[in-house]
């Protein structure tokens, strides 16, 4: 029985409403500015891509490294699957993985990944 619906029924909705009332309201400390989150938004790209950037600014990607940290069942397979070095977390993922460098230099459009990682907003 759900305490906070009149006929005790549980839902999505209800179920939303009581996380974010009970939730902190302030944004995570690396979080992006409302204006950062409305340029991704504006950007002239496929919204795919859109979405994905979102993913990757919000930490909302679902890597091992950050499952680890909800259940020991995944604990064995965090590790990263391209270098097999470090915990998948976003920033190691984008960032610092040997092999993910290697992708983004060997991609249509070749990227220096380093250069964003010493970015500072």
């Amino acid at each position: 029985m759900w305490i906070l619906d009149p006929k005790g029924a549980v839902s999505v909705k209800g179920a939303y409403n009581f996380i974010t009332l009970t939730q902190h309201r302030t944004p995570p400390p690396d979080s992006l500015s409302p204006a950062e989150w409305k340029a991704i938004w504006k950007l002239k790209i496929q919204q795919r891509h859109k979405l994905m950037l979102w993913k990757v600014a919000a930490d909302a990607l679902p890597l091992w490294g950050k499952m680890s940290r909800w259940t020991e069942r995944w604990d064995k397979g965090s590790w990263c699957p391209l270098c097999n070095c470090s915990a998948e977390f976003r920033e190691h993922i984008f960032l610092a993985c040997p092999g993910s460098k290697f992708l983004w230099r060997s991609g249509l459009w070749p990227l220096n990944i380093e250069q964003f990682a010493q970015c500072h907003y």
